[in-house]
């Protein structure tokens, strides 16, 4: 016990204070071994115990990406720029309008994964702006706000997982007053697509015919629906509905 006399040393004088006493008796009295095994057991409880609710909850399911050049991910064609560094290929458009439809299986989330560093130094209100519909419910807006990083968007959760789902998702609007034609700057680039560990794409039921207009800002619907300001892009009020 010597090695512990000089933490008696200092409380000595509050020895004379009735709730210390108690505590005192009882410290001491501890088997050293004993009081180890006690710390630890407290530490381990500490440090597994669950997060409270003030903080943030992760997604605790493993994560699978879907590569943007999987065979079964359908992107429109002529309108997505394909981006390969080593084995990583990325999708790019410059034009919204741009869409990617798949349809997925065995997994209760789905999200997109975007490439923010193609908007790196674009203005926060009038970032890129997509819209998405699953299972063809109704289309949810979204405008991004992050840039200068990779990030995973969520597009759906709690999905029956024992059935296919359809995933419809759009490149709504850009500004296009952010230099489209020299940089990436207002493009939307994706990196791929986000399901649950075991989740996977089945071929995509397409028409089979498709077609391809030509045509000027009017055709694109340049400023139909001033999401910004007439710089804008949208493909739903475009003069080709397809």
């Amino acid at each position: 016990m010597k090695p512990l006399m000089h933490f008696r040393e200092p409380v000595a004088h509050l020895r004379h204070f009735p709730r210390f006493a108690r505590f005192s008796r009882l410290w001491w009295g501890f088997n050293p071994v004993a009081l180890t095994l006690l710390l630890f057991s407290a530490l381990t409880i500490s440090l597994g115990s669950e997060p409270t609710s003030s903080e943030p909850q992760a997604n605790r399911k493993a994560c699978k990406i879907i590569a943007c050049d999987d065979p079964n991910l359908f992107l429109a064609p002529y309108v997505w720029k394909r981006l390969q560094t080593n084995s990583t290929v990325h999708a790019e458009a410059t034009m919204p309008g741009a869409y990617i439809r798949a349809r997925v299986q065995r997994t209760a989330t789905i999200g997109i994964v975007i490439d923010g560093n193609a908007n790196n130094g674009h203005p926060t209100s009038s970032m890129p702006t997509v819209e998405f519909s699953v299972d063809e419910g109704e289309f949810k807006t979204i405008q991004l706000s992050r840039s200068g990083e990779v990030y995973t968007l969520a597009l759906a959760k709690d999905l029956n997982a024992k059935v296919p789902h359809r995933l419809d998702f759009y490149f709504r609007a850009a500004n296009l007053g952010e230099k489209r034609w020299r940089s990436s700057i207002a493009h939307l680039r994706i990196a791929g697509l986000a399901l649950d560990a075991g989740g996977s794409l089945v071929p995509f039921p397409l028409r089979p015919k498709r077609a391809i207009a030509y045509g000027d800002s009017i055709t694109e619907g340049g400023g139909a629906d001033g999401l910004f300001t007439s710089w804008v892009v949208s493909h739903r009020l475009c003069c080709v509905g397809l």
